[in-house]
């Protein structure tokens, strides 16, 4: 019996878990509306370390390249960047930007959940 020269291309299940959270996020009309691109290769020096998902004002959402979660919760947090989005809670700025205070950004969130 010989063996293969082709190795077996191990599954990609956090990938698959995001793209599932994806078609589900998209599968909301006003959601699907809003333009944006996201970012999951690992080298982006964007993509959050603890979380899932950060966006930026370029409409860029920048995803935890092997974070394995649900669909479900890919899902709700896709949605709520593209949420952040939609409601020009990121919006497009020349030059330095001021950084909301903590308090605008808990009332941004609070809108947006």
């Amino acid at each position: 019996m010989s063996r293969s020269p082709h190795k077996k291309k191990k599954r990609d299940l956090a990938g698959e878990a995001f793209a599932e959270g994806m078609r589900l996020m998209r599968a909301n009309p006003a959601l699907a509306a809003v333009e944006f691109d996201v970012c999951r290769r690992e080298e982006c020096r964007f993509a959050p370390r603890d979380g899932l998902v950060v966006v930026d004002s370029d409409g860029d959402v920048h995803a935890h390249p092997d974070r394995l979660a649900e669909p479900a919760a890919w899902a709700w947090a896709l949605a709520h960047a593209v949420l952040h989005l939609g409601f020009g809670h990121v919006p497009a700025v020349k030059g330095e930007r001021t950084q909301p205070d903590r308090f605008d950004v808990a009332a941004r969130c609070l809108v947006v959940n």
